[in-house]
C-alpha cells in the first residue's frame, strides 16, 4: 500500500497523465505537430507491417499518418517525397471499446459477433470516409494533393448502394454520405441489441454475419474500376488490436499471408499479445517475406534520444518567436555519458580531468567505498593519469563505469536518498533526452513541463533544480498510471504492477548502490522458468505500459505472446525514483531478483525519489 503523502502526490500530478492522444485528433491535427521518427520510412515503404509499441509510443499517430488528409498537410521538408512515396489509399481504423465490451446475458447471441458487428461498422464507416476523400476532401490548409480522382455521380451511386448490401446496412444510400447515416443507424442498432441482450430478450438479426474483410475486398476494387486504377492498393490501418475480440485479429494475422493483392494491412500492437504465436511458423506471416516488425521502443537509448531531440527542436522553432538554441545549450552538460562522449573531444577529457564531474565522483567513492578503491586497485586505474588514456582505453577502464560510479557516489552521500533535490542528477541533455525512452507520450509531457519551468524563470538556460522539478511531475504521473493497470490477487492478497515494479528497481538499486563495487551491475532482467507464473500479468500490463522495455535485437523478437523467458529492463524514466544509472547492462534473473528481499513484493528498500519526499 503507498505511504500517505505518496498518495496525495499521485491524485495531485495524476489529472490527465499523458494527455496527447491522437486517438482524438484528426488526421489534419496529428500533421500539425507531426516529426517523423526514423522508422516513418521503413513503415511507408512496407507492405504489410506490425507496429509494436507500449501504449502511448505513437503508434496511432504513425497510422494516421498514412492517411491522404494527413500527407497532404504535413509541413516538413520530408514531407513531399513521403507523400510520393505513399502509393496506397490509407483506411484508419481506430479502436472501439465496444469491440471487447462483456456481456453478462447469454440470449443464445454469441457474444463476439456482436463485437464483430461493431468492428465491421466501423470499417465500413472509415472506407467510406476515405473514399469520399478521394474525390471531393476539404483542400483547406492543403500543400499538395495526393491520390485524389474523379468518381461520377452514377459511380458513387452505384459504390453507397454495394456498401448497403456487403454490410446489409438495411437502409438505402445514394452517395457516401448516405452511406455513413446507415452505418451511424447500424451503430443505434448496436446498442439497442446490447441492451436487450442484458436483458435476455434480443433475437439474433441477420447482420451479425457480414464478413467484413470480403466486403471491403469487393468495394475498393470496384472503386478502382470505377476512377480506371485496377491495380491501385489500399492500406487498411488498424488501431490497437488489443482491444479487439479475438476473432477480429486472428482474421487480420491470417490476411498478412496470401491476402488480396490490392490490399495491405499495417496493425498497431502492444509488446505482449497472445494472438502473436499465430505469426511465423508453416502456416503464419513470416517478417521479411509477408510482414515488416517495426518496433516504437529501442533498448539503446540513442535512437530514442535522438527523436526526443527531434520533438524538442520542433517545439522551440514553434514558439512564437522561434528560439534558435540547441536543447544542450537549454539544458546543459548530463552527468551520465552520451553518443557524444566516445571520442577524445574535450568535454569527454575534462569530465576525467581532476576536477572534473567524473574524477570527482571517483575520487569522493574511492574515499569512502572501499570496495571501489579495491576495484581500482585490482584494474590498475590511476586517477591522476585518466587523460592519459586512449580513447580505447578509457572505454575498457573507465567509460562502463561511470555511469555506476556516479549514481553509487551521489546517493552515497547523506541525504541525498530522500531528498527531492536528488533528482537534479538526471537533468542535462544527455539524460532528459533519454528519460522518455522514445516514448512520444511521455517526451512530450517532459517537453511542456520544462517550457512551464522555462517561462517561469524567465532565464536562458533551464537549471538544474527546474528541470528536476519537471521530471518529478512527469515521473509521479507515469507511477499513476502504474498505479491504476489491473491488480492480480495472488497469495490471498491483491499484487499491483507497481508493487511489481517497484521490488526490482528497489532490488536492481540495492545491487548498484550498496553491494560491493561492481562496473557490471545488472540493468535488466529475465523472466526466468523459476518466476511465479502468477506474476505474469501483471509482468504484461508492465510491459504494455511501457514500465518494461524489452531488451531484443528485432521488432518481431519485440512482439511476443508470453513474458516467459524474455528479457526487459525498467523504463529510464523509472530511474530517478531508485536512484538506477541510465545504462544498458547485463541482466539478472527474474527470481532472483524478486527473492533478494524479505517478501515477494519487498518495498521497504526503496532508494530516492519517491513521489513525496523529505524535505
Amino acid at each position: 500500500m503507498l505511504a500517505d503523502n505518496e498518495s496525495r502526490e499521485m491524485s495531485r500530478t495524476a489529472v490527465g497523465p499523458f494527455s496527447y492522444n491522437a486517438v482524438k485528433l484528426s488526421p489534419a491535427e496529428v500533421a500539425r505537430t507531426f516529426v517523423a521518427p526514423e522508422y516513418f520510412q521503413q513503415l511507408v515503404q512496407s507492405d504489410n507491417a506490425i507496429l509494436v509499441g507500449p501504449r502511448g509510443s505513437g503508434k496511432t499517430t504513425l497510422l494516421k499518418m498514412l492517411q491522404s488528409e494527413a500527407l497532404e498537410r504535413w509541413q516538413s521538408p520530408n514531407a513531399e517525397l513521403a507523400a510520393s512515396e505513399v502509393r496506397s489509399t490509407g483506411v484508419f481504423v481506430g479502436a472501439d471499446r465496444l469491440w471487447s465490451e462483456q456481456l453478462s446475458a447469454s440470449s443464445g447471441i454469441n457474444k463476439e459477433l456482436v463485437g464483430m458487428a461493431a468492428y465491421s461498422s466501423h470499417i465500413a464507416l472509415s472506407l467510406s470516409r476515405a473514399m469520399e476523400y478521394r474525390v471531393r476532401g476539404n483542400e483547406e490548409g492543403a500543400s499538395r494533393k495526393h491520390l485524389r480522382v474523379v468518381l461520377a455521380r452514377s459511380a458513387e451511386r452505384e459504390i453507397a448502394s454495394s456498401f448497403v448490401d456487403y454490410f446489409r446496412l438495411g437502409k438505402s444510400a445514394y452517395d457516401f454520405d448516405g452511406v455513413r447515416r446507415a452505418v451511424h443507424g447500424r451503430l443505434v442498432e448496436l446498442g439497442q441489441l446490447r441492451q436487450a441482450i442484458r436483458r435476455g430478450t434480443a433475437e439474433v438479426p441477420s447482420w451479425l454475419e457480414v464478413d467484413p474483410l470480403s466486403a471491403v475486398r469487393a468495394l475498393t476494387m470496384d472503386f478502382n474500376d470505377y476512377v480506371g486504377q485496377p491495380g491501385h492498393r489500399w492500406s487498411l490501418l488498424f488501431d490497437e488490436l488489443e482491444l479487439a475480440p479475438r476473432g477480429i485479429l486472428e482474421d487480420l494475422l491470417s490476411q498478412l499471408r496470401g491476402g488480396a493483392p490490392h490490399l495491405n494491412y499495417k496493425l498497431s500492437l502492444v509488446p505482449v499479445v497472445g494472438q502473436s504465436r499465430l505469426l511465423g511458423g508453416e502456416f503464419g506471416a513470416v517478417e521479411g517475406q509477408d510482414v515488416d516488425y517495426i518496433s516504437l521502443t529501442d533498448a539503446s537509448r540513442f535512437s530514442a534520444s535522438r527523436f526526443t531531440k527531434s520533438l524538442l527542436e520542433h517545439q522551440l522553432a514553434s514558439r512564437v518567436p522561434p528560439i534558435n538554441v540547441t536543447p544542450h545549450r537549454i539544458l546543459g552538460d548530463s552527468a551520465f555519458d552520451s553518443a557524444d562522449s566516445s571520442g577524445p573531444g574535450a568535454r569527454l577529457s575534462s569530465a576525467y580531468a581532476p576536477g572534473g564531474l567524473v574524477w570527482e565522483a571517483m575520487k569522493r567513492l574511492r574515499e569512502s567505498d572501499t570496495s571501489f578503491a579495491n576495484y581500482l586497485s585490482r584494474s590498475q586505474i590511476d586517477l591522476n593519469s585518466l587523460t592519459t588514456l586512449s580513447p580505447d582505453q578509457r572505454a575498457a577502464k573507465v567509460r562502463k563505469m561511470r555511469n555506476v560510479v556516479v549514481v553509487r557516489d551521489y546517493y552515497r552521500m547523506a541525504g541525498r536518498r530522500r531528498s527531492r533535490k536528488s533528482l537534479e542528477l538526471y537533468s542535462g541533455a544527455a539524460t532528459v533526452l533519454a528519460l522518455p525512452d522514445g516514448n512520444p507520450r511521455m517526451a512530450m509531457a517532459l517537453i511542456r513541463e520544462l517550457f512551464s519551468k522555462w517561462d517561469r524563470d524567465s532565464s536562458n538556460t533551464i537549471s538544474p533544480s527546474a528541470q528536476g522539478e519537471a521530471i518529478e511531475i512527469v515521473l509521479n504521473r507515469f507511477v499513476a498510471l502504474l498505479a491504476a493497470q489491473e491488480a492480480e490477487r495472488i497469495g490471498g492478497s491483491a499484487s499491483t504492477v507497481l508493487q511489481l515494479v517497484d521490488n526490482i528497481g528497489s532490488n536492481l538499486a540495492t545491487r548498484v548502490l550498496d553491494g560491493n563495487f561492481s562496473p557490471d551491475v545488472p540493468a535488466a532482467f529475465k523472466v526466468d522458468a523459476d518466476v511465479d507464473q502468477r506474476l505474469y500479468p501483471l509482468i504484461e500490463r508492465a510491459v504494455n505500459a511501457g514500465a518494461f522495455v524489452p531488451v531484443r535485437s528485432s521488432g518481431a523478437e519485440n512482439l511476443s505472446a508470453s513474458v516467459a523467458e524474455q528479457t526487459y529492463r525498467l523504463s529510464y524514466l523509472l530511474a530517478p525514483r531508485f536512484g538506477l544509472p541510465i545504462r544498458a547492462g547485463k541482466s539478472v534473473a527474474l527470481s532472483n531478483l524478486l527473492t533478494a528481499g524479505s517478501g515477494l513484493f519487498n518495498t521497504s528498500r526503496l532508494q530516492p525519489a519517491l513521489p513525496g519526499f523529505d524535505d
